[in-house]
């Protein structure tokens, strides 16, 4: 690359990155606007995640270290963007449930697709190159948080596609409400 082929690269990645620190103080009000009370030890992993995220990308923004790696790590996240739409409409009471069902199967779908595969290709290619890192500690974090991504998606991939992920109100509308149990097949009662 030349230097200023190289200085576009860097500049669109930051631009990235810094609407991701955005995004990331989104779905952080987003879970403490909505307080999901009832899925407490989710609620506070996300908790966990969203604010290690907001911190990295937005050090790493201000720093510029490894930010066109993170920007290219976003593309993983395209998964959790129908989750968020979902989350968004309940938020405002525009998400009915046959609305929260279609996002739930795209969900479903792009889930393999744009997070656990190309994060398991990022992973390998960042464990393959430890000498593109400035030094030993960058490597070592960068590693480690791939290590926690690929935790994560294991946790994310048994909340989608475990026994009660199908689309009842445990998922959508909480138990005991007349929702879950018609979307469970159950007669209202």
């Amino acid at each position: 690359l030349s230097s200023r082929q190289y200085a576009d690269v860097q500049h669109y990645a930051s631009l990235i990155t810094c609407a991701a620190a955005g995004y990331y103080a989104f779905q952080l009000w987003l879970l403490v606007r909505t307080r999901s009370g009832q899925y407490k030890q989710y609620t506070l992993l996300a908790l966990l995640q969203y604010t290690l995220l907001l911190v990295v990308y937005g050090v790493a923004s201000y720093k510029g270290v490894q930010v066109p790696l993170l920007a290219v790590g976003l593309a993983c996240e395209a998964s959790g963007a129908v989750e968020a739409a979902g989350c968004t409409l309940d938020l405002v009471g525009a998400g009915g449930l046959e609305l929260r069902g279609v996002l739930f199967s795209l969900e479903k779908g792009l889930f393999p697709i744009t997070r656990v595969i190309p994060q398991l290709l990022l992973t390998l290619l960042v464990v393959s190159s430890p000498n593109a890192f400035g030094s030993s500690v960058y490597y070592a974090l960068t590693v480690t948080g791939m290590c926690v991504c690929q935790g994560m998606n294991v946790a994310k991939a048994r909340s989608i596609y475990g026994p009660s992920s199908d689309l009842t109100g445990a998922v959508l509308t909480g138990p005991g409400s007349k929702g879950s149990a018609a979307v469970a097949g159950k007669k209202d009662s």
